[in-house]
């Protein structure tokens, strides 16, 4: 049972909530502009992001593996996941097949939701997405190497997903509910950015020595740091905005009382502030769509 236990652990799952938050968003707002929402397509979504998910962590896992780095993180002591091929002992070869046997199961279930469905933008939606999460984890384009990576998983994992969950869900190109899921979505993406950013900021010096050109690397640390307020900023000023507009409720705009814990976090505090403020926040968005 604990063995079982440690593989999830490995498949690092808090990280499935950085997608799932940005599909319940995309679902708040078609009970928005529709007043109704398909609970099934919604688990097919949700099931579609958990095996993304698992399949890229498990990729990570290995490209992380064959090229040193995690070996040198635990030998820097530095902050690192439990790793399935050094910590499990699990072969590498099985972490690459498993992790390409998900990403087919993903593009399965995928291509369910796709049916019925307008399929042209939706087509577009995923291959942007598609195309981030290849070259986040691409061992030629190394986004995540090259500074780029923090900005591009946020992108990925808030307004696209928020906007595609939405299309799909309501099977509609309506412009309203476009616009809504993509700025509330940027709120949970921004949020993926401060943890990849402040990671990134505690393996500065190895990064630094690796050649991982990470955000913090490329631009500072200082500028980094104040690059993090900047989108603490943009992540705090969306909810007013939506409720000044009138498309959110007073429920939703109560979600900026969480800015001291995300505050808290960025000086230096646990991750479990970030996380807190990141549900709570993002449970209010979603029932100030609800419930307007």
């Amino acid at each position: 049972m604990t063995r079982i236990v440690d593989y999830i652990r490995a498949l690092s799952p808090i990280t499935f909530l950085s997608s799932i938050i940005s599909a319940m968003i995309g679902a708040s707002v078609v009970y928005y502009v529709y007043h109704c929402v398909d609970l099934f397509k919604l688990s097919l979504i949700m099931l579609l992001l958990v095996l993304i998910h698992s399949g890229i962590n498990l990729y990570n896992d290995y490209r992380d593996y064959v090229t040193g780095v995690d070996v040198e993180y635990r030998r820097k002591h530095v902050l690192h996941r439990l790793n399935m091929i050094i910590d499990l002992r699990v072969r590498p070869s099985v972490v690459r097949n498993v992790s390409l046997i998900l990403s087919v199961a993903s593009a399965i279930v995928g291509s369910v939701l796709l049916i019925n469905l307008s399929i042209l933008p939706v087509v577009v939606l995923v291959i942007l997405g598609l195309l981030i999460g290849l070259g986040y984890s691409s061992p030629r384009l190394k986004l995540r190497y090259r500074g780029m990576g923090e900005i591009m998983a946020g992108v990925a994992t808030g307004p696209i997903i928020a906007c595609g969950s939405f299309i799909v869900l309501s099977n509609s190109l309506n412009i309203l509910g476009i616009f809504l899921s993509t700025i509330a979505g940027l709120c949970n993406g921004l949020f993926t950015t401060l943890i990849l950013i402040k990671i990134a900021l505690a393996r500065y010096d190895v990064d630094s020595v690796l050649g991982k050109r990470t955000l913090p690397v490329v631009i500072g640390r200082d500028r980094a740091v104040k690059l993090m307020y900047v989108f603490i900023f943009l992540i705090y000023v969306i909810p007013p905005i939506l409720f000044v507009l009138g498309y959110l409720s007073l429920l939703g705009l109560l979600s900026i009382v969480t800015l001291p814990l995300t505050l808290k976090y960025v000086r230096g505090g646990r991750p479990f502030n970030l996380f807190l403020a990141r549900l709570l926040m993002s449970i209010l968005i979603c029932l100030g769509f609800v419930l307007h």
